[in-house]
């Protein structure tokens, strides 16, 4: 037994001394390289691990290794050639469960990476396993949402109710994001950010473009967002047949049914009556003329999402193939709780045509021998600020044939006039496939517009504009820093890089470093020839806390600067900085709201405030409010969350970053005190924010001054605001109270130079007094606004009498009726009643204001926006309607004329009115269409206008005034008076209104042997329209039809006319240059023409010489005799009395003769004849150069010449 146990123990002792040989085997362990495993990376060198960020977290497991020896070293691959990179020797990695180690943010390299990890042995050997990672480096762009969580998905579109669009996105790797060649702003930790991106009403195509390396690496993706404002139904997904028309793009076939979508918000009351008779028209801005009026659709039960219900539509018949090149607009007739239908646009243009398909802007180009080369495009977009040069353009269309590219031409305008090529610079390219690419080298400072025409000779087939503001100012851009970065460690702060934009050469040297009061120069090692910099922090370290750097220099004898704060926080206790008080949803105070009283110390008279900090190495932040605890949120490892939820509390997406408490209440007088707490376990770091309210007796946010104490109009929007009072009086005249104590009331009539107002604001029983002044300059300027009524002789005069309209008595205004014949009971006195507006506008884009205060509206979060001055942004969309025809040019100022409109109501007995309004106002913009917001006058007026007075009285003929209405140009002729320099012609209908002259004509009229002068006069009058863009067509007949035109424009008669319930049969819904049939309808509705036969006009065929005299005759209420007693007249004058084929004809021959409109043919002289005989000709056809001549005599017998 002894012995067995012995036994048994020898066996025990050789295990042990076998287990602890085979422990001791480093060597062989080592070799097996099992030392060391890697939880997310390979270890196979020919597959390494692909990965997408500059850091990685290195984890895995060790065995036979001591845990303080570990350490890390990374080592790039180039071409088979080791390259050292980050060595973590003095790095020590997080150990858990005695098994796992973790080294976090470990740096990589581009390209392939081996990351090798070490550790000592119990035998002092060291041991290694080894990792391959290949970093990529290529940017990429994910999760692009709304502020409120919203995500934009590809292929489906995301509505929105606000025209300023805010959005975030993650984009690793990229040190620039572009969208729309609009620039987001970095926030830091991958995250990307734009704000206030305005938007166009409808379908809204978003491509954003990621790049790094300097450019040599992009990504884009693309996005759909629907701009359905509040106050209108919003179309979507409208197609004719299966093509799309709302999407921007060009239209080059379409014929089907109408069918789409429209959407309204959601009424805030119930038993709202659907959306359910709905008509449309179609029509071509271009020409005037409508491809369809009147049409009915099919509207289905509607579908509700959020805050949006969305009726879908299909018309009921087909829409007629669309063959004719313009401008479209589709007019819906409908209207769902209140509310009218935004029209929709689109071009057309037909196989033939050439077009324009698409504008990009192109990234990191390069050029080899003419040929354009680049990584990446996206779409080039409205109303962009570029702040340097050269800017590169990729013109598309749609077809690449050497005629079509090299028809392209690019030009800016500013002011309505061409820039000269002394300030404009451009180079022309081709890309690889044939497409045009302009690069713009110089351009003017300011704002202009980019023209890029398609041109055949000189017709200009397509065109494209684009606002655009070029900023040349110098200003210095840092790329791998931005405002509040928070670092973990001194190693990971190794540069300063940016680029010094616009600086002249020879002031680059001036640019100075600053790190925390340490100035260091930048010399010319440190920046290249781009002007782009990079400065070594080796010398500069972070201090604890928060650190300013600021870049600093001259430029062109101006100081230049730009500054950041980062935070050096150590990992190893929680961190907390730059708490502040801001306003409510902004990012900065420029206006000095809260101001600093000491250290964490502010006051102010805001009822409101975000609280901005910032924090690193915390899992968990407190918020509590004079001693409540607000709202407490958690970092899980991944992302942030915070209770309770119903707190408007903004998170960083990292575990270091900015916290933002938006909208906290501040008490109505007195302290409040914030106090935030970060904590890591048991660590945790305060700080208490104080903010003391002091409320002024009152506020006076519009006029915001100093800026608007001197104004360029005769009205003021006045707004007060004053806590806890009942009324404000000005002078006599009470304000209208409103939600925050603000108080609003427009000031109108202000006279010419200083006005001063007093106020009283009544409190219970105490009273206030104060007052404040505004200049009223009259110049005549662009900007200039005027608001006034018509006094009782109908007269209106403004700018210095630059514009007088006059009414006859008895004129009332009423809605203006989209369908002509139409009934409607809605009218207002115009006289003594309704304010008309007058503004100047900009000649490009028709804004008559570009900066406002925005009285009475609010932002995205429902905060009155009183006080804060707002930008006005020019719309393409409006400088391509108010672009003039060609052929025509600007010669006086662009005036708009408004009274303003009935409110919305399914009554004809509501007569409340919405006041006149610039063309840009937000829910009634001028180039969205004005159907149910818009006035007419019953009767026909009178618009005077002074065209420029350096015009020579010899060009006047050529002159007429024109107006623009719902994106159209229409041609009001008028008379001239070269005493005052004006022009008067008649005013049926408001809009814009200018003054154009003939620039240049048509070949075959300069050509014309006799009636240049007439024939121009015509056409500048527009009782003329030119056959097509390359010729007038003096020598082709006058048609019946045409003539009938030309007399209805020549007398100025308005138009009577009724669609549907048309006298002449064979006089259809139709015009083109010859003839349209709301004239032929006035002419037979007014007397002046008759058929050929019942319900027949023969408006195709030819006029003879008689035909023409009888129109004539009638339009001018010629005085006629009897036929007998003319007749003989005749016969004395014409030896062609015989061959009149109606003796009807004889008085308005003879009559049209006496009136000299109409002369007689001299006769060839017989043999032995010397006196000349003459005669008629009545059946004689005549051209139209003929038709010039006739009817400048009629206007110069009526004195309308």
């Amino acid at each position: 037994m002894k012995n067995r146990i012995k036994s048994i123990g020898s066996f025990v002792m050789a295990a042990v001394i076998l287990l602890s040989t085979l422990s001791a085997s480093g060597a062989a362990y080592a070799a097996a390289g099992q030392y060391f495993t890697f939880t997310k990376f390979s270890t196979s060198k020919d597959s390494p691990t692909n990965v997408n960020s500059s850091t990685v977290d290195v984890e895995g497991t060790f065995n036979g290794v001591s845990p303080d020896s570990i350490y890390y070293k990374v080592d790039s691959i180039v071409n088979g050639t080791e390259v050292p990179g980050a060595s973590g020797a003095d790095v020590k990695p997080t150990i858990a469960n005695e098994k796992y180690f973790t080294f976090p943010n470990v740096k990589l390299s581009q390209g392939l990476n081996r990351i090798t990890v070490y550790g000592t042995t119990s035998d002092g050997s060291v041991a290694s396993g080894e990792a391959y990672v290949n970093f990529s480096n290529v940017p990429a762009i994910y999760n692009i949402a709304l502020p409120d969580g919203t995500a934009l998905n590809e292929g489906t579109p995301t509505f929105v109710n606000t025209s300023g669009l805010t959005l975030t996105l993650q984009a690793p790797n990229a040190s620039e994001v572009m969208m729309n060649s609009s620039k987001m702003y970095n926030g830091g930790s991958t995250t990307f950010v734009i704000a206030d991106y305005q938007l166009k009403v409808g379908y809204n195509k978003l491509t954003f473009v990621a790049t790094t390396d300097g450019g040599t690496r992009t990504y884009s993706v693309s996005r759909e967002v629907v701009y359905a404002p509040l106050d209108s139904g919003t179309p979507n997904n409208t197609k004719i047949g299966s093509t799309p028309v709302d999407t921007g793009s060009v239209v080059t076939s379409a014929s089907g049914k109408l069918s789409g979508s429209i959407t309204f918000k959601v009424p805030d009351s119930s038993g709202v009556t659907n959306l359910s008779t709905l008509t449309y028209a179609i029509r071509n801005t271009t020409t005037g003329s409508d491809l369809v009026t009147g049409q009915a659709a099919t509207v289905s039960a509607p579908t509700s999402s959020g805050n949006f219900i969305t009726f879908n539509y299909t018309s009921v018949a087909d829409v007629p193939a669309l063959s004719v090149n313009g401008a479209y607009t589709i007019v819906f007739t409908g209207s769902y709780d209140g509310k009218s239908i935004t029209p929709v646009k689109f071009d057309f243009r037909n196989a033939a045509t050439a077009y324009i398909t698409d504008v990009q802007q192109v990234y990191s180009p390069s050029v080899s021998s003419g040929i354009v080369s680049y990584t990446s495009s996206g779409a080039f977009s409205d109303n962009s600020n570029l702040f340097q040069l050269p800017l590169w353009l990729l013109v598309k269309t749609d077809k690449t044939t050497a005629a079509v590219v090299n028809g392209l031409s690019l030009t800016t305008y500013q002011n309505g006039s061409p820039v000269a090529t002394s300030a404009f610079s451009k180079n022309s390219y081709l890309t690889a496939d044939g497409y045009r690419v302009f690069e713009i080298t110089g351009l003017p400072t300011g704002e202009q517009t980019l023209h890029i025409d398609l041109m055949s000779g000189s017709t200009v087939l397509d065109s494209k504009t684009y606002t655009v503001n070029y900023i040349s100012a110098p200003y210095i851009e840092l790329t791998n820093l931005y405002n509040n970065q928070v670092f973990k460690t001194n190693d990971s702060f190794t540069a300063v890089t940016g680029n010094l934009v616009n600086f002249p050469s020879g002031d680059i040297g001036s640019a100075v470093i600053s790190i925390n009061g340490s100035n260091s120069s930048l010399t010319s090692s440190m920046i290249s020839n781009t002007n782009s910099f990079s400065f070594n922090t080796v010398n500069n370290k972070l201090v604890t806390g928060p650190n300013k750097i600021t870049i600093s220099g001259i430029a062109n004898g101006v100081p230049v600067s730009t500054s950041v704060t980062v935070y050096l926080f150590p990992d190893n206790l929680p961190s907390l900085a730059g708490l502040i008080p801001l306003p409510v949803n902004e990012t900065t105070d420029p206006d000095q709201l809260f101001v600093k009283t000491a250290n964490l110390a502010y006051t102010t008279n805001q009822t409101s405030a975000d609280i901005q900090f910032v924090t690193n190495n915390a899992t968990q932040i407190v918020i509590m409010v004079d001693g409540t605890q607000k709202v407490v949120a958690n970092w899980d490892g991944s992302k942030w969350t915070y209770s309770p939820t119903t707190v408007n509390l903004s998170v960083p997406v990292d575990q270091a970053g900015t916290f933002t408490l938006r909208g906290q209440s501040l008490p109505k007088t007195g302290l409040r005190t914030i106090v935030v707490t970060a904590r890591l376990e048991t660590s945790t770091v305060s700080q208490a924010l104080q903010i003391t309210r002091e409320v002024p007796p009152y506020n006076i946010l519009s006029p915001k001054l100093p800026n608007e104490s001197i104004i360029k109009q005769n009205f003021l929007n006045i707004s007060i605001q004053a806590e806890g009072a009942d009324s404000i009086l000005i002078g006599k005249t009470p304000m209208v109270k409103g939600e925050k104590d603000i108080f609003r009331l427009e000031m109108k009539n202000l006279k010419k130079g200083a006005n001063t107002f007093k106020f009283t604001i009544n409190t219970g029983t105490q009273k206030t007094n104060g007052s404040f002044s505004v200049t009223y300059s009259d110049e005549v300027l662009q900007g200039s606004q005027l608001k006034s009524v018509l006094n009782a002789s109908g007269k209106l005069s403004a700018f210095q009498n630059a514009v007088t309209l006059n009414f006859p008595k008895g004129t009332v205004l009423r809605d203006a009726t989209p369908t002509p014949g139409t009934t409607n009971t809605r009218q207002i006195n115009l006289f003594n009643d309704q304010y008309i507006l007058l503004g100047i506008a900009d000649k490009q884009d028709g804004r008559t204001v570009k900066q406002y205060n925005p009285v009475g509206e609010t932002d995205i979060s429902g905060n009155y926006l009183d006080g804060k001055l707002k930008e006005v942004s020019a719309n393409s969309l409006a400088t391509t309607y108010l672009t003039p025809k060609l052929h025509y040019g600007y010669a006086s100022n662009l005036y708009w004329i408004d009274p303003g409109y009935f409110v919305a109501s399914n009554s004809v007995n509501d007569y409340e009115t919405v006041i006149s309004s610039h063309p840009y106002k937000t829910g009634n913009e001028f180039y969205l269409g004005h159907m149910g917001k818009w006035l007419e006058p019953t009767q026909q007026g009178t618009i005077t206008l002074k065209y420029d007075p350096s015009l020579a009285n010899a060009a006047t003929s050529n002159i007429s005034v024109w107006k623009n209405v719902d994106g159209t140009w229409y041609n009001m002729g008028g008379k001239i008076n070269t005493s005052s320099k004006t022009i008067t012609a008649t005013f049926d209908g408001f809009g814009y209104y200018t003054v154009m002259s003939l620039r240049y004509s048509y070949d075959d009229i300069v050509s014309h042997t006799y009636a240049r002068n007439e024939l121009e006069t015509m056409m500048a009058k527009g009782i003329m329209n030119a056959k097509d863009s390359s010729e007038f067509g003096v020598y082709e007949n006058m048609t019946r039809g045409e003539f009938a035109t030309m007399l209805v424009k020549i007398m100025g008669i308005q138009l009577d006319y009724e669609p549907n319930n048309l006298t002449f049969a064979d006089v259809v819904k139709y015009s083109d240059y010859h003839w349209d049939y709301r004239y032929i309808e006035t002419a037979v509705r007014k007397g002046i023409i008759k058929g050929t036969a019942p319900r027949v006009f023969s408006p195709n065929s030819t006029l003879n010489r008689e035909d023409a005299s009888v129109m004539i005759a009638r339009a001018m209420n010629l005085k006629l005799g009897t036929v007998d007693k003319d007749l003989a007249a005749l016969q004395k004058l014409f030896t062609d009395t015989g061959s009149i084929s109606s003796s009807y004809s004889v008085p308005s021959i003879l009559a049209v003769y006496k009136a000299g409109v109409i002369s007689g043919v001299a006769n060839k002289l017989a043999s032995g004849a010397k006196k000349v005989t003459y005669r008629f000709d009545p059946q004689a056809r005549f051209t139209r150069a003929d038709a010039a001549i006739m009817a400048q005599r009629m206007m110069i017998k009526m004195k309308k010449l």
